[in-house]
């Protein structure tokens, strides 16, 4: 996916260095070299502080889900389509994704349809 630069906000030693060597299969030197931020608040935002978008990952949409969002293929297009400078995704954890507040440290939205299957399209909903 040409990712490179890996930085999460948590603890390192909330992983196990092992399953992330057997999950990575050929990208444990992003692992490696990945850099690690206080799980708070401010830890975000000190990890997106240089990126000139930084998108946040969401199933929902609606009012405290960002004024905008957009689907993953629009996201890419108009990245693809601007010079902007350091571009962020941030994830959530898995069960939960992210909460208002972390989604508040970020540029935008990128709507990311749940039970959408490998095939499907994604649409936005109508507002």
């Amino acid at each position: 996916m040409d990712c490179v630069d890996l930085r999460i906000v948590g603890n390192k030693a909330d992983f196990s260095d092992e399953q992330v060597r057997t999950l990575s299969v050929h990208a444990y030197d992003i692992w490696e070299h990945a850099a690690f931020f206080k799980p708070t608040i401010k830890g975000l935002k000190e990890a997106t502080a240089d990126c000139s978008i930084a998108a946040g990952t969401t199933r929902r949409m609606g009012q405290k889900r960002k004024s905008w969002g957009m689907t993953p293929e629009q996201f890419a297009q108009n990245v693809r389509s601007t010079e902007t400078g350091l571009v962020g995704v941030v994830f959530g954890n898995e069960r939960t994704g992210l909460t208002d507040e972390e989604l508040d440290c970020c540029s935008l939205s990128i709507f990311l349809q749940a039970n959408a299957s490998p095939l499907s399209t994604f649409r936005m909903p109508s507002s």
